[in-house]
């Protein structure tokens, strides 16, 4: 099965109207905002694993796997288009990548806030009558009974608007909400990494959430959400490798130690594995072999 495919139940994408206001909507190409909306039908409603050909991958809730080829394609651009849409999307904050080989893996970044728990999640049928009341019956749940939902909002000066949302018939629910705070977001990602890490190294929650704060507090304000998801990013693929999986994960990193800002391995990917077979060495190593045969007569 293809990666970048979500073959979860039947939902819809839940967008806010306010993304008109947004540099994807009033100042960039439409391609912008071409590549946005397929990176919200295509992220995980939940995490699932997927084999790469080496080993297999997390993919968390709110991410999946692509490529720019896929991508274009998909969305009928140029592999240039898509490249520059995947840029502007992450200088927005709106998403985070993690490259290894042949795929790349976005993650919506705040997805997790903006989506609410798993449980509410279900099928549009399921969504509409618990928002409109299931004396409306089924038949009635319409798309135009659905479009006159209201939420209310407070406005930066205080007071409160109503804003209207569109339910659309897709493959995964989303919500564009206001912008959640740091905090909120350091103390999303810390539950999610203690709860990822191996049991017999994890360390307490407070303590994750303190190292995240220290490790932020490093990069400018305007990177700190796209650097955290960075961390996520890596964190799950080291709890996917042969290293960490090994015995139980007895040989991996302490989550204490793995997210220590003054030594950084955060920010390391974990090594490739080896293709199976494989038995080509090393340049250096193919001469350093060489030198010793000559020297004992075996060459």
């Amino acid at each position: 099965m293809s990666p970048d495919r979500n073959d979860g139940p039947a939902g819809y994408v839940r967008l806010w109207r306010r993304i008109t206001e947004s540099p994807v909507w009033t100042t960039l190409e439409p391609t912008v905002l071409k590549v946005l909306l397929p990176f919200l039908l295509k992220a995980n409603w939940k995490t699932k694993t997927w084999y790469d050909g080496h080993s297999q991958v997390e993919i968390p809730r709110g991410s999946f796997v692509t490529s720019y080829g896929k991508m274009a394609e998909f969305c009928q651009l140029s592999p240039k288009q898509a490249r520059s849409a995947f840029a502007h999307l992450q200088r927005l904050e709106f998403a985070a990548y993690t490259r290894a080989g042949r795929w790349t893996m976005v993650t919506i970044l705040n997805y997790e806030t903006y989506q609410g728990s798993l449980e509410e999640e279900g099928t549009v049928e399921g969504r509409v009558r618990a928002g409109l009341g299931q004396d409306e019956g089924r038949q009635r749940a319409t798309t135009k009974e659905v479009k006159k939902g209201r939420r209310e909002e407070v406005t930066p000066e205080g007071g409160t608007a109503s804003t209207s949302t569109a339910l659309l018939d897709l493959s995964c629910p989303v919500l564009l909400a206001q912008p959640v705070t740091e905090e909120d977001v350091i103390r999303q990602t810390a539950e999610r990494l203690r709860q990822r890490h191996p049991e017999v190294h994890r360390c307490g929650l407070t303590e994750v959430r303190r190292l995240l704060r220290a490790i932020v507090s490093k990069v400018p304000q305007g990177e700190r959400a796209a650097k955290l998801a960075a961390v996520e990013a890596n964190h799950a693929a080291w709890c996917q490798s042969e290293q960490w999986t090994k015995d139980g994960g007895q040989f991996a990193k302490g989550l204490n130690n793995w997210l220590a800002p003054t030594i950084g391995r955060f920010d390391d990917e974990p090594p490739a594995p080896a293709p199976r077979g494989c038995t080509t060495l090393p340049k250096a190593t193919q001469q350093i072999a060489e030198n010793l045969r000559r020297i004992h007569g075996t060459a």
